[in-house]
């Protein structure tokens, strides 16, 4: 007892101060998303959300995955404690980053002209793609550094760069809004990501020593490093479907309907991931570092799993219920009253979050494992079941179509990859885990139907009510799985 204690005290810690550290980056990101929504308005959110996606598709192609295959590279022999080889393969994963990212950067040149016109119907962005080219270089390089500090399991250094990062970015970010409008997307995103890079190298170089262990021949670090990159585009495969699927729902949209309409569809999955992502960002910093240092042991993986998924779930429900309480405000609050036909939209869409909680828990067991066969086929037949879906859903219903289409796709994913998991490594939760997961979902569900009341008075009283079951309800449990008071002094320290 005193061992499942101690795991989930480490689960909180590592939640609470990379956590934190998302917070803030989330207040960051909020102040730098209502200074496009002022300055630029919904046309403006749709071109940079279009760029940010196409830098997003070029780097996760090119990259090779290797910041992915990295992280569980360094972290292996970080817990072996070899310092020469950990340095060894920091050395080589860096050089290869390198190539990568120049290959990248040159591969948009190329294609830059094609990309204008795919994704604006114009070649009048062509020269917009060849200036994001230097972005993509320094995007790479900085998953890289962040790849490196999660291996080593540094985290107060990777949280720290996080912050400065995104804080140094967002201050020279707001004027060049001001004053440049449309025209300052482009200089913001690359001064963004470069940024981003020296933070992070400035941490890495704090707590990372360098060597020459290795001659700096290209075809040498192609030879050493092909089980890492053969790993990497293993791992990099879910994340280039799953980007190919929503880009291509982007362009869909703007082919068959008004940039305005999809400046609201961007800002609609923008606050999803405002409200859930800083769990799953929070948490993935150091849980798969985690399984990757036990992947060969079944029964030691269920139980990390199962203690992940449960925090993840009980920490998500306040989130949801409290966003679909208070949705309106929000929107208000984050962009303005024009966004506020997204309402249903995002209403539906997170409600889906909560077994999107249990699913990613679940899923990164395929990344640990190494199980090609079964990562490749699940992540391409439910990326096309999700295009799909989200297609005839705005068809019927438009965005609020797409919102149930989410809901309804993430409740099958979950009893998919959990089928998968039962049958290919015993997995299983405890009966305890179902009966949070029953409650989570009354919670959440009550406060959707609630908040569809047309008498306000009672709709914000049983809301609130609500809002309040949820949050004592997670802090209750949490607080039998650890000590909070004494977690809290702790953290503070």
């Amino acid at each position: 007892m005193d061992g499942e204690k101690k795991e989930y005290k480490l689960i909180i810690k590592s939640f609470s101060l990379l956590g934190s550290a998302q917070v803030l980056g989330l207040i960051i990101t909020l102040i730098r998303s209502k200074a496009i929504a002022l300055f630029l308005g919904p046309k403006g959110i749709a071109i940079a959300g279009l760029f940010n996606t196409t830098l997003e598709l070029f780097s996760t192609v090119t990259s090779l995955g290797i910041d992915k295959s990295g992280v569980k590279e360094i972290s292996f022999i970080n817990a072996a404690k070899n310092e020469d080889a950990k340095i060894e393969i920091i050395t080589l994963i860096e050089r290869l980053g390198w190539y990568t990212g120049v290959f990248g950067s040159v591969l948009m040149i190329v294609f830059s002209k094609l990309l204008s016109e795919l994704v604006f119907n114009s070649v009048d962005y062509t020269y917009a793609f060849v200036w994001l080219s230097f972005a993509l270089l320094f995007k790479q390089l900085g998953y890289i550094n962040f790849a490196v500090l999660q291996g080593i399991r540094v985290i107060s250094s990777l949280a720290r760069a996080n912050v400065y990062g995104s804080a140094i970015g967002l201050i020279i970010s707001v004027p060049l809004y001001y004053f440049l409008e449309l025209k300052a997307i482009v200089p913001v995103i690359i001064v963004s990501n470069i940024i981003v890079f020296f933070v992070s190298r400035v941490y890495l170089n704090k707590v990372s020593q360098r060597g020459r262990l290795l001659p700096f021949k290209f075809m040498w670090d192609l030879h050493a490093g092909k089980e890492i990159i053969r790993l990497g585009v293993l791992l990099n495969f879910t994340s280039i479907v799953s980007i190919i699927t929503t880009y291509a729902f982007q362009v869909y949209l703007t082919n068959i309907t008004t940039l305005e309409i999809v400046g609201f569809y961007l800002v609609g999955v923008a606050i999803l991931n405002y409200c859930v992502n800083i769990v799953f960002n929070a948490m993935s910093m150091d849980y798969y570092p985690r399984l990757a240092a036990i992947h060969k042991d079944n029964t030691a993986l269920r139980k990390v799993v199962e203690q992940q998924a449960l925090i993840s779930m009980l920490v998500i429900t306040p989130i949801i219920v409290f966003f679909i309480a208070l949705a309106p405000f929000v929107i208000k609050v984050l962009y303005s009253s024009k966004f506020l036909d997204v309402i249903v939209f995002v209403k539906w869409s997170i409600l889906g979050m909560l077994f999107k909680a249990v699913s990613w828990c679940i899923s990164y067991v395929f990344i640990a494992k190494g199980d090609s066969k079964v990562f490749l086929r699940t992540n391409v037949i439910f990326n096309m079941i999700l295009l799909t879906s989200n297609i005839l859903g705005f068809k019927i219903l438009g965005l609020n179509g797409v919102g149930i289409a989410f809901f309804v796709y993430h409740i099958i994913y979950f009893i998919s990859v959990f089928i998968i998991a039962s049958f290919r490594y015993e997995f299983y939760f405890e009966k305890e885990f179902y009966t949070f997961l029953f409650i989570s979902f009354g919670l959440c569900i009550s406060v959707f139907m609630f908040s569809n009341l047309l008498n306000p008075i009672l709709k914000y009283v049983l809301m609130g009510v609500t809002v309040l079951i949820s949050i004592v309800f997670t802090v209750y449990q949490i607080n039998k799985k650890i000590d909070i008071k004494e977690a809290f002094q702790k953290f503070r320290k």
